[in-house]
């Protein structure tokens, strides 16, 4: 019964995940074709996660297990305390160097701290892969130690939930505020910058489009005032009637020459295609924010960037403070803990449906907020297939075959609209769901 679970639980993984692969070959050498079994077969693979005490690590963590019983690994997997705790991992390296594991497969919580302890690991031959977050690949003292990496597009996660929060924001007053798990971590400042220039830009293009409406308006109007001033013999000499508004001809005072026609913003202003220092980013517009000709003194949607160093009071205290300001609309999160911080302090404000919550990852609590209403939706990745990769990838550099450097494992948008449908359910428990639907299976 679990083989046969276990074959449909592969096929499913194998058709569900989202393998957005660079396809940058990285040579682990050759197949060793002299000996009977794999060179992988019964190697020791150790596996680091981020932090201790999370619904994501568990499945992780599941992913690793399953992968170790399919290929014959041996996987001692091992988190660190917190997403903070860069000491713990160090420590955990220079254990697994000591076990004599053939590969380490490790999620950073630092993208530079461990680069000494992992060019060891590398120096001595071990296999070295990342998981969930990476080494800083661009630092100039890295020099290649890390042979893949699997994980999911944090920054494109932000964009989703910026697109979802942008929607909430109805006037330039509106606000949102971001509240991220750590300033160190690069997953987080990935996914908070994503946000930031994408909301910046929409709401840059959402102000472009009703600046136009404006202009169009008034150019109307006072084509109208000018054919009733005349008798309605037709707009005063020199001008075209009202043929004249879309030529830019708005009495002075109106809108702009051109205004309606690029955005609606003022002659010239814009011609970056980003909003002024502080908003989005010189070029925002031309990948989905705002577009060329901005809002005139450029629009700032977010109020400010806070970090709850990935603990839920902290978080909460902040969302208190936050919720005070109603001109705050929206909080967006990049972790489960400052997800279920922002959702206490929503819940004890009794302000569900007057704010909206967009988070990132998933625990049983954000599943529990989304059916409640208190969390709008959270982006959501694909841990068991993470943690199922991560060790596939170890064993094949094991055995001398070729891997892409790295693997998108893909991020999906979760509310309660979607909810139960059976990708969603399959993304949040593969197990549960296999198990759930294959019971009868014999």
């Amino acid at each position: 019964m679990e083989t046969v679970r276990r074959k449909h639980l592969n096929r499913l993984f194998a058709g569900v995940i989202a393998l957005s692969s660079v396809c940058v070959m990285t040579g682990c050498g050759p197949r060793n074709a002299a000996s009977q079994r794999p060179a992988a077969y019964g190697a020791k693979i150790v596996v680091i996660g981020a932090a201790s005490g999370e619904q994501f690590w568990d499945s992780v963590q599941n992913g690793t297990k399953e992968a170790a019983e399919e290929f014959g690994y041996e996987v001692i997997y091992r988190n660190a305390k917190s997403n903070n705790d860069i000491d713990g991992q160090i420590q955990l390296v220079h254990e697994a160097i000591d076990l004599g594991a053939k590969a380490i497969v490790i999620a950073p919580n630092d993208p530079i701290k461990l680069d000494e302890v992992l060019q060891e690991a590398a120096d001595k031959g071990i296999v070295v892969g990342t998981i969930d977050t990476n080494v800083d690949t661009e630092n100039e003292n890295y020099n290649g130690f890390v042979t893949y990496h699997i994980g999911s597009a944090n920054a494109s996660g932000g964009q989703i939930a910026a697109r979802q929060a942008i929607n909430f924001l109805q006037s330039a007053t509106d606000k949102a505020a971001i509240i991220g798990h750590s300033e160190a971590s690069v997953t987080a400042q990935q996914s908070v910058n994503a946000f930031r220039g994408q909301l910046t830009g929409l709401a840059n293009q959402q102000a472009a489009l009703a600046a136009a409406e404006a202009a169009k308006k008034a150019a109307a109007e006072a084509a109208a005032k000018a054919q009733q001033e005349n008798g309605g013999e037709g707009a005063p000499a020199g001008t075209n009637g009202p043929n004249d508004a879309q030529q830019g001809g708005a009495p002075q005072g109106g809108a702009p020459q051109d205004a309606g026609q690029e955005g609606g913003a003022p002659q010239g202003e814009g011609q970056q295609g980003g909003a002024p220092q502080g908003g989005a980013p010189q070029g925002e517009g031309q990948q989905g924010g705002a577009p060329q000709g901005g809002a005139q003194e450029g629009v700032n949607p977010v109020l400010t960037v806070l970090y709850c160093n990935d603990d839920i009071d902290i978080a909460k205290a902040q969302a208190l403070e936050l919720l005070e300001n109603s001109n705050v609309k929206v909080i967006y999160t990049t972790s489960a803990h400052a997800t279920r911080g922002v959702c206490e302090a929503v819940d004890e404000m009794e302000m569900t449906g007057k704010v909206a919550v967009i988070g990132f990852n998933a625990d049983d609590s954000e599943m529990n907020y989304i059916k409640s209403g208190t969390l709008t939706g959270t982006i959501i990745q694909n841990p068991y297939n993470i943690g199922y990769l991560g060790v596939f990838y170890a064993g094949r550099c094991i055995n001398n075959e070729r891997v892409s450097a790295n693997v998108d494992t893909g991020i999906t948008y979760v509310n309660k609209n979607n909810l139960k449908n059976a990708e969603i359910q399959l993304m949040l428990d593969p197990s549960g769901y296999v198990k759930e639907h294959w019971k009868d299976v014999k």
